[in-house]
């Protein structure tokens, strides 16, 4: 092949004419190249942090834990937590150290208030981090992790491991360890306060596992959690926590002062209900009737005294007994028209309070002590105007006093504010915050009349946890079926509760969905689609003009009847849902993971189950009229996966023995 040279002869003058052109444009370049280089490095910085060091090499551990000389258990379980982890997921062991032990320029990552953290003198607001809240931060290439409570520490080191190894802690019995044997530690100055102080979501293995209680962040009057993990929030528990008027005044004194208490029914069926609200020893402005010796107001007064100096408790419920129905006497009905039904018993607390508050400081008790009281049932209204003005002064809620909303008249498929909502509900929050701003939340999750219904509250969480967030709610408790543990939507609320208690920023959808990619990984397809049927077919109904008000599926707390509706389903729907769990069960033996693995597959698998199995099991001869001895084995089926997963309630009150005698199954 011949290649053919062409020689081109130019001017000196063309040749400096061109030289000025070349030398323009690669000024013009290296300013263009400057300017994005200066418009793009705070960027840089912010999503690419400066490395400073290996957590762990090739399995090589390169930094130790140091916790101060005299740590409390949970910073020693902390540390625990972290090497045990980290061992896990890297194969790399390190070591723990007293604070008095670590050599000089070996790298450590500190928990709490180490000597190595005082020496740093670092800026931190640990009052604005509250009980839980808690920083990560570098400094010269060592990691700390402070916080005004151990329990913040302990709560830091769970964040550190989902942050830097990429651990998630998934469900009571499922946490993801990644195999990553090279973990780069960079720069980092993070806080975290979480939004509600106190948070709960109230299922059953929230409430049996301590550990996974402290791994979601989460405790409450009925999870008194060890020191280890974080130790008490201080509600006192040694009477019932909730429900409990009558374990400050108690029957004892029925024989003598029957009038201070409700008492409904006749004859043998006479129940004691509640205390006499209207009858508990107040003058009519509310302050305390010393005329009486004895009254109902006087001998709470001395039972919370002595718990208070019996106890480290810093929060007492004073909680009107779980009832719907009010004594209906005519000095309750005078008073409820002056006062309102929640201002009776906002009367009777406050009074309580201001006499505590008073022999404390007599007694030198420096102590914060509150009280809560519920808005709940018939004392959902707050004792306002129709301009929001107190009805009296006697009902404005004392200011160590907190008033828990517990909307339990609410429909659930809603959020707290929406127009479905009755105007009751709808008006609770900016009733009862226009009195004060000191409230707890209880709200509901589940058909206490069906556990194993498919009951969606997640569509709202945003919205409503949002708004207690905005209020400043100093607790936060979500109530679910707490007496059954293997409710498989429980499993996905408790995560996406845990992380949505701490942020109500984050996205309800995104937090499913990644729930359920590590829950069913490998089958996550047919549970979402098997959620998504669900949810569209609910949406559906739910939505204004979709079907008649008196067969929505989802109501109150109650109504799993409704649920359960054969006019909201068809055969085919529910074969369908089945078909899709089957696929899901099919799908399973195909995947590249253990024989343990895929079994514990097929069991979450049989655990959702359970819910279409539940709903047409309790109409079959509604679907399947012309199968009168097909239903047996649908039965079978039914209770022994009840069984192995040890399903022993299905309503709140129904045990599975009781559900059998009633289904006149035997086998």
């Amino acid at each position: 092949m011949t290649r053919v040279i062409c020689r081109w002869k130019k001017s000196k003058w063309w040749w400096i004419k061109m030289g000025k052109r070349i030398i323009a444009v690669v000024l013009m370049l290296m300013t263009v190249l400057l300017a994005v280089s200066c418009s793009e490095s705070p960027e840089k910085a912010e999503t690419e942090p400066r490395q400073i060091g290996y957590l762990c090499e090739n399995g090589i551990a390169k930094y130790d834990i140091v916790i101060p000389f005299n740590a409390g258990e949970a910073v020693k379980n902390a540390a625990e937590e972290l090497t045990d982890y980290v061992y896990q997921a890297t194969g790399a062991r390190l070591s723990v150290k007293l604070d008095t032990e670590i050599s000089s320029g070996s790298p450590y990552i500190s928990l709490g208030e180490t000597s190595q953290l005082q020496d740093e003198a670092l800026s931190i607001d640990y009052a604005a981090l509250g009980s839980d809240g808690f920083v990560l931060k570098t400094v010269q290439g060592n990691y700390y992790i402070i916080a005004q409570t151990e329990r913040g520490v302990l709560y830091g080191a769970y964040d550190f491991l989902e942050k830097v190894i990429g651990i998630k802690f998934i469900a009571y019995d499922y946490t993801y360890v990644p195999q990553t044997p090279t973990v780069a530690l960079y720069e980092t100055d993070d806080v975290q306060i979480p939004a509600i102080q106190n948070r709960c979501y109230l299922s059953n293995q929230l409430m049996h596992n301590r550990e996974f209680a402290a791994h979601m962040r989460m405790t409450n009057e009925y999870i008194a959690q060890e020191e280890k993990y974080g130790g008490d929030i201080g509600i006192f528990r040694e009477i019932d926590a909730v429900h409990n008027t009558l374990d400050y005044v108690t029957d004892a004194y029925y024989a003598q002062h029957p009038d201070w208490y409700f008492v409904y029914g006749e004859g043998e069926s006479a129940e004691i209900y509640d205390i006499h609200f209207s009858n508990v020893g107040l003058n009519e402005d509310g302050t305390i009737d010393d005329s009486l010796e004895i009254s109902p107001v006087k001998v709470a007064i001395a039972n919370i005294k002595r718990y208070i100096q019996e106890s480290d408790s810093t929060i007492f419920m004073i909680g009107q007994e779980d009832r719907t129905i009010t004594c209906e006497c005519s000095e309750c009905k005078r008073q409820e028209a002056k006062f309102g039904r929640s201002g009776m018993i906002i009367r009777f607390v406050n009074a309580i309070v201001r006499e505590v508050e008073a022999w404390m400081e007599e007694e030198g008790i420096e102590r914060d002590i509150r009280f809560a009281t519920f808005a709940y049932y018939y004392s959902q209204t707050a004792p306002v105007d129709t301009q929001l003005q107190p009805l009296d002064p006697s009902v404005v809620p004392h200011e160590k006093l907190y008033i828990r909303l517990a909307p339990i008249t609410a429909y659930n498929y809603y959020g707290l504010q929406d127009e479905n909502q009755s105007i009751v509900i709808q008006n609770m929050m900016t009733g009862w915050t226009a009195l004060t701003d000191r409230v707890m939340i209880w709200t509901y999750h589940t058909a206490y009349s069906g556990y194993l219904c498919y009951y969606p509250t997640m569509q709202h969480w945003e919205e409503d946890l949002r708004l207690y967030a905005e209020q400043d709610a100093l607790y936060v408790l979500m109530q679910s079926a707490y007496q059954v543990n293997a409710i498989w939507i429980n499993h996905m609320e408790t995560y996406v509760a845990s992380k949505m208690m701490w942020n109500p920023q984050l996205n309800v959808e995104d937090l499913k969905r990644e729930f359920i990619s590590y829950y069913y990984a490998g089958i996550e397809e047919y549970v979402i689609e098997f959620m998504d049927i669900l949810d569209t077919h609910y949406a559906t109904f739910m939505a204004p003009g979709g079907v008649d008000a008196s067969l929505r599926p989802i109501t109150t707390i109650g109504g799993a009847d409704s649920l359960m509706n054969p006019q909201l389903y068809s055969v085919n729907f529910w074969e369908n849902i089945f078909d899709i769990l089957d696929q899901a069960d099919n799908k399973i033996e195909t995947l590249d993971i253990s024989e343990e693995e895929k079994t514990d597959l097929h069991d979450r698998v049989a655990m959702i189950r359970l819910t279409p199995q539940y709903m047409v099991m309790m109409k079959y001869d509604m679907y399947y009229p012309d199968d009168p001895f097909g239903k047996f084995e649908f039965y079978d089926a039914f209770f022994a996966s009840c069984a192995k997963y040890d399903i022993q309630y299905v309503t709140e009150a129904q045990t599975i023995d009781g559900l059998k005698f009633n289904l006149g199954y035997t086998g």
